[in-house]
């Protein structure tokens, strides 16, 4: 009788996003690359059981290091994805803004309040886009354990 000897198994789930969707994430565990995973894929690992840190990045940015514990008794599975992701509508609403702007400038013959429109109405995914490409650089890729 031989007894086979099975590692803990980790696996990673690649959202499926707008944002992002033609680069691929480089995975970083315990300060060693050891993938890249594309938009919606899914990887799996066998790896030793005990402590484990994971982290993703993407260009300059990345996501906080996940620590996690492995164990035979089942896999250990953690969804990626992007911080970014809940700020896509922002994206497609400023082609929007645009329009608008550009509409009551024409209507309203260049008025001051057509200005002031557009700038009240861009500030937030300005804001939203300077933080995730600055400070919240390390915040941009979400890990979560499922």
């Amino acid at each position: 009788n031989k007894t086979t000897k099975t590692m803990p198994q980790l696996i990673i789930n690649r959202s499926k996003e707008w944002t992002n969707k033609a680069r691929s994430i480089q995975l970083i565990l315990d300060d060693k690359k050891i993938a890249s995973i594309k938009n919606g894929q899914t990887l799996e690992f066998d790896l030793p059981e005990g402590e484990h840190q994971l982290m993703a990045t993407i260009d300059w940015c990345s996501s906080p290091a996940k620590t996690f514990d492995l164990s035979k008794d089942k896999p250990t599975e953690i969804q990626l994805s992007s911080a970014f992701k809940s700020s896509t509508w922002l994206l497609v609403a400023y082609p929007i803004l645009i329009v608008i702007y550009l509409i009551l400038y024409y209507l309203y013959d260049g008025n001051e309040l057509s200005k002031y429109l557009f700038i009240g109405a861009a500030t937030p995914l300005l804001l939203n886009v300077s933080y995730y490409i600055t400070i919240g650089r390390k915040k941009y890729l979400k890990l979560e354990e499922v």
